[in-house]
């Protein structure tokens, strides 16, 4: 049976993209993605990609209806969204104009107009990040579980509109809002290729906290 753990994440061969490599990134690392930014760097601003993949490692199991999303956005000044890949393609070869993001539920979801508001890290805007037709997720902020599956009906600013009724019982203020990439069904041995663009703003504050990281997470149907 198909466990969380199975899904498993590597880089691609080298820092312009490529195809999957055999070096798998481990959670909690730093630097398990992107470099540090330097001063320099900081001062005048910087945007970079970088390429991963998500794979089924399960010997004989396939991963249903998967979908990837990030889960939470990095506290530092730098924000990240991300995009598909292929298998092979580089930072030549790739398109980022349709972003998928991550936003914060900053009220519970009015169940009559199946509205919701939200907000984006600093330098985001939601509209870049969302679009009508789109499927997102709630998630629990604590323990990344979904909370609930919806599909965006319309979006504004500040607020995001479903199409779906959620059970009152679900409580959904101060939620995680993914925006999903639908991957399908993951036999073993499957791999599906995600781009994360990371842009530092000129004139960016100093941080050095280790938590200075965004988070991704892969879901299934069991």
């Amino acid at each position: 049976m198909m466990e969380a753990t199975d899904m498993k994440y590597y880089r691609a061969a080298g820092d312009d993209g490529g195809a999957i490599s055999t070096d798998e990134i481990v959670s909690g690392q730093m630097n398990n993605l992107f470099p540090n930014v330097s001063a320099s760097d900081a001062e005048a601003g910087l945007t970079t990609y970088r390429k991963f993949f998500v794979k089924n490692d399960h010997a004989s199991d396939t991963a249903y209806n998967a979908k990837i999303g990030m889960t939470a956005w990095t506290p530092g000044d730098d924000y990240v969204a991300i995009f598909p890949g292929t298998d092979n393609d580089t930072a030549s070869d790739f398109d980022d104009s349709t972003l998928y993001g991550v936003s914060l539920a900053t009220s519970e979801l009015d169940r009559g107009t199946r509205t919701i508001t939200c907000s984006t890290d600093s330098g985001q805007d939601l509209q870049d990040l969302f679009r009508v037709g789109d499927t997102i997720l709630f998630v629990d902020p604590g323990s990344g579980g979904k909370l609930a599956t919806a599909t965006i009906a319309s979006l504004d600013n500040d607020s995001i509109t479903i199409n779906e009724d959620i059970p009152d019982s679900i409580t959904l203020d101060g939620s995680r809002i993914a925006n999903v990439l639908i991957i399908g069904d993951m036999a073993p041995g499957d791999s599906f290729a995600v781009w994360a663009k990371r842009v530092v703003p000129a004139y960016s504050r100093p941080y050095e906290d280790p938590s200075d990281y965004f988070s991704v997470t892969t879901y299934f149907d069991a």
